[in-house]
């Protein structure tokens, strides 16, 4: 018996092949004796097997507004060793994920913002658990699907990030894991195929369109000066920002407010004390 044969490792789990074999002992005269040897081989479930893995493509993402990213390429092959069985589940990681559901992967037509849920699609669902910065996702196959189809998922899966001011760094997608639905819903595991997608920020740099001041009149102490600055494109504010105005011959400071801006729309404050 050779396992080594396709034939051999193509047995289902439970399914049984007999083979009868005829053993002859001759002596030195001529006389013999035979016997019937009967084999049974029952068949088990076997993992699949990643024959080909998928190539990493490593793009470099441009975050925002850039296109999204496909992660893996052709060739790739995988098997299920026996005949019939299907994927019922793969599983992936995202690494080094800092910028929450800006962050999206999209796999087996849906696409699956990179934080703690769950997303269905036609055939299945794709579980999302974060642990530290990293993902992982969990693709559910109802029915399970062929070897084709899933090698036809893997290459269509594609990283976005559409954070205007992203983290720049490297994320590393690894395939990990891959179930079949033979009897012993078996499994392969490790480090599959992996891609690293480099997040770059946009080389657009937002300019400010417009800048709106408070209305001519007569202000008293406790009351607030607000200039609005608009900018041509959404933006992210980090730090304390602030504006330097001058009020009778004593330089103040509009300070930023963050409950009163919006994305594109950034409000800057002063609250007027006596003597200005």
């Amino acid at each position: 018996l050779d396992n080594t044969l396709a034939t051999t490792q193509a047995l289902t789990e439970g399914q049984t092949v007999t083979q009868v074999y005829t053993s002859r002992v001759t002596d030195n005269f001529g006389a013999f004796a035979e016997q019937t040897i009967t084999v049974t081989i029952i068949g088990s479930n076997d993992a699949p097997i990643v024959v080909i893995a998928p190539t990493g493509l490593n793009p470099i993402h441009e975050a925002y507004r850039g296109a999204v990213s496909t992660v893996f390429r052709t060739p790739l092959a995988i098997s299920t060793s026996e005949v019939g069985d299907k994927i019922q589940k793969l599983v992936l990681t995202v690494s080094n994920v800092t910028d929450d559901s800006n962050e999206k992967v999209s796999i087996a037509g849906v696409e699956v913002s990179l934080v703690n849920g769950t997303s269905a699609f036609s055939g299945g669902t794709v579980v999302a658990s974060v642990a530290g910065t990293t993902v992982t996702l969990t693709v559910n196959f109802t029915l399970g699907v062929t070897t084709t189809e899933v090698e036809s998922i893997l290459t269509g899966i594609t990283y976005r990030n559409v954070m205007p001011a992203a983290t720049v760094a490297n994320r590393v997608i690894t395939l990990i894991r891959l179930f079949d639905n033979g009897g012993g819903y078996d499994s392969i595991q490790g480090t599959l195929a992996t891609s690293t997608v480099s997040v770059v920020r946009e080389a657009v740099i937002p300019v400010v369109t417009s800048v709106t001041v408070p209305a001519n009149g007569f202000y008293r102490a406790g009351q607030y000066l607000t200039v609005f600055v608009t900018m041509s494109e959404d933006v992210l504010v980090t730090g304390a920002p602030s504006i330097d105005v001058v009020i009778g011959a004593t330089t103040k400071k509009l300070v930023y407010s963050a409950s009163d801006s919006s994305s594109t729309s950034l409000a800057f404050k002063y609250l007027l004390v006596t003597g200005d």
